[in-house]
């Protein structure tokens, strides 16, 4: 298991909120610090994480940061949104 600790949490304006973004956090990873890692509110009610990307000129994504599989994310996912429902900074 790959241990994911939050290192700080910045909420997100009110607007940005009501649009499904939470706030943005800063993760340990491991021997990484992953900056800018954005908390949402899913369409069906559930908290995500989505790691840091870019778009290119053609407005394709390409991800800076990702886990080497879908066990790993979830993991690092659950730890993630679970600090920040057990400091209070999320509900």
């Amino acid at each position: 298991m790959t241990r994911a600790t939050v290192i700080a949490f910045r909420p997100a304006r009110p607007l940005d909120v009501a649009a499904g973004l939470l706030g943005f956090a800063r993760v340990q990873v491991g021997e990484l610090l992953i900056d800018g890692v954005a908390i949402r509110r899913a369409r069906d009610g559930r908290n995500v994480i989505s790691l840091p990307s870019r778009r290119d000129r053609s407005g394709v994504e390409h991800s800076l940061i990702a886990p080497i599989s879908s066990a790993v994310g979830r993991d690092i996912e659950a730890q993630v949104l679970a600090a920040l429902q057990a400091r209070g900074e999320l509900r």
